[in-house]
C-alpha cells in the first residue's frame, strides 16, 4: 500500500514540475483556473448568484491579463497599483454611467491618461491594460448591477485572489521565471545560429 501511495506522488510531484512548474504560460492558466473555480464555488454555495460569481471571475482575468513576470516585491507593488487603479476606474464608470456627457469626457480621460502611463513606462503596459478591461466590463455590467460599488468591489476581491495565489508561488522560487528566460533566449539563440549557419555552408572537400 505504501509502495503504491509513494508511487501516486512521484507521479503528482512530475506532473506538477514537468507540466507546470518548468512551464510558464501553464502554471499561469493553473493559477487563473484555481482562482475562478475557488470564487465560482464559494460564489454559488455562499449568495447563489450568478452575477457575484461572474464579476469575481472577471477580475481574476482581468489581473492575470495584466500581470508582469517581474521580482516578488515587483510584482507585490503592480498588484497593489493595480487594485487601486481597478477600484477608483470602475467607481467612477459606476457613478458616471447615468450622466452620459459627464460620463464621455471621464472615459476619454481616463484612457488617454492611461495610455500615455502604458507609453511612459513600458512595466506599466500589464497594469494598464487590465484596467482598461475592468473599465470595458464595468460598462457592460452596469445595467445588470443594483449599485454602483458592487462590481468595483466584487472586481477587486477576485483580482485580489488571483493576486494572493501569484505572488505566493513566485516568492516560493523567485528565479524560476529568470531561468525560463534564460531557457527560452538560449533556444532562439540556438536557432538563430543554425539559421545563420545554413546561409554559408562549408565548401565541400
Amino acid at each position: 500500500m505504501t509502495y503504491y501511495l509513494n508511487l501516486i506522488k512521484d507521479t503528482i510531484r512530475k506532473i506538477w514540475i514537468n507540466v507546470f512548474w518548468k512551464n510558464p504560460p501553464h502554471l499561469w492558466a493553473l493559477k487563473v483556473t484555481i482562482s475562478i473555480a475557488f470564487l465560482l464555488i464559494i460564489a454559488e454555495l455562499v449568495f447563489g448568484n450568478s452575477f457575484i460569481a461572474t464579476t469575481l471571475a472577471l477580475g481574476v482575468v482581468a489581473m492575470a491579463l495584466g500581470e508582469t513576470d517581474v521580482h516578488p516585491r515587483g510584482r507585490l507593488k503592480s498588484s497593489g497599483i493595480m487594485l487601486m487603479l481597478f477600484l477608483v476606474s470602475s467607481s467612477i464608470v459606476g457613478l458616471l454611467t447615468p450622466y452620459p456627457v459627464v460620463f464621455g469626457v471621464a472615459l476619454a480621460v481616463m484612457i488617454f491618461s492611461l495610455t500615455i502611463l502604458a507609453g511612459v513606462n513600458s512595466r506599466l503596459k500589464g497594469v494598464t491594460f487590465g484596467t482598461m478591461l475592468i473599465i470595458t466590463y464595468t460598462m457592460l455590467g452596469a445595467g445588470t448591477s443594483k449599485e454602483w460599488f458592487h462590481q468595483p468591489l466584487l472586481y477587486v476581491a477576485g483580482a485580489s485572489i488571483y493576486s494572493t495565489i501569484s505572488v505566493l508561488l513566485l516568492y516560493l522560487r523567485p528565479l524560476r521565471l529568470l531561468r525560463g528566460e534564460l531557457s527560452t533566449g538560449f533556444v532562439y539563440l540556438a536557432e538563430y545560429i543554425d539559421v545563420k549557419a545554413k546561409l554559408f555552408p562549408s565548401k565541400p572537400q
